[in-house]
């Protein structure tokens, strides 16, 4: 028999790992140390002057737990920043699509030809629409309603332009106003409120988890995005055999790939992530009544 190619491989645990997400990463605990998995609740209560990685504490079945959130702890863009990045980016797509309408509208108005962009691939919302890939799959789905009446949109400023040269032939007037109705009542507001709406369907769909751990008698949550799978891990290898592509913190103490699916995974340091709210002097921190009975 050949000898194992890895003689750093940690020691084959029989008990299956909770495999989840925070932001683009998928990680994984051991089950030995996984009291419950809840969804995120309303009832966190928030802790002043305390590390901003520490989201509050919680009360479970009696016992008060901080919370830690994985995210700040490990360097990465916070739940309400992903939020405003997307906002700030809808917004300013928004005012593209606006100016758009406008410069139509003006043009109208002033019986010009319109000079920007008739072809719905090239105006400056179309750039971003048709390049734009979201990792959302939901987000996704929601913004491919777009499409439709986006190119509806630039048929219209077509149809101007062609009434426009060819004005003895059709009833300018009416032509026009027809033109200006579907722009201004129906295509501009349809994809201002799939725009507004896609907000709503990000947040709804960020719906963060918190997976409470005991570690040496210590009993704290971390805050992750999603639980993916419940497996088993008998490949891994220890932070000192890490590829550079993986991190390398205290808070990994490896990476593995799971048995059923092949997944990747980097595995938590309970300990030592745990240590980084043992200091947080939960006596002293008050608890709304409604909250602690």
């Amino acid at each position: 028999m050949c000898d194992n190619v890895f003689d750093n491989d940690i020691e084959k645990i029989e008990l299956p790992w909770i495999v989840f997400k925070v932001n683009k990463n998928t990680y994984a605990v051991n089950s030995d140390d996984v009291l419950s998995i809840i969804n995120m609740t309303d009832e966190v209560i928030e802790v002043p002057d305390i590390q901003e990685y520490i989201r509050g504490v919680m009360n479970l079945r009696g016992s008060i737990i901080p919370l830690i959130d994985l995210k700040i702890l490990f360097k990465e863009d916070s739940l309400d920043k992903i939020i405003d990045d997307y906002s700030n980016m809808i917004s300013a797509r928004k005012q593209d699509h606006i100016n758009w309408v406008k410069e139509l509208d003006r043009c109208i108005e002033n019986e010009e030809d319109f000079k920007l962009a008739t072809d719905p691939h090239n105006c400056a919302f179309g750039k971003w629409y048709y390049s734009y890939k979201p990792e959302n799959n939901t987000i996704g789905f929601h913004i491919k309603k777009i499409e439709e009446p986006h190119g509806l949109l630039h048929e219209a400023a077509a149809a101007y332009n062609n009434c426009n040269k060819d004005h003895a032939n059709c009833q300018r007037e009416e032509c026009l106003k027809d033109i200006l109705d579907k722009v201004k009542e129906e295509y501009m507001p349809e994809i201002i409120s799939i725009l507004d709406d896609s907000i709503t369907v990000l947040k709804n769909n960020l719906k963060e988890m918190i997976i409470v751990l005991e570690h040496n008698n210590f009993k704290a949550g971390i805050v992750v995005d999603s639980v993916l799978s419940i497996e088993s891990i008998s490949n891994a290898f220890e932070q000192g055999d890490m590829n550079k592509e993986y991190y390398n913190t205290r808070f990994i103490s490896g990476v593995g790939k799971t048995d059923k699916t092949g997944t990747t995974v980097l595995m938590v340091n309970v300990d030592n992530v745990l240590s980084k709210a043992d200091d947080i002097d939960l006596e002293e921190v008050e608890i709304p009544e409604e909250v602690s009975e």
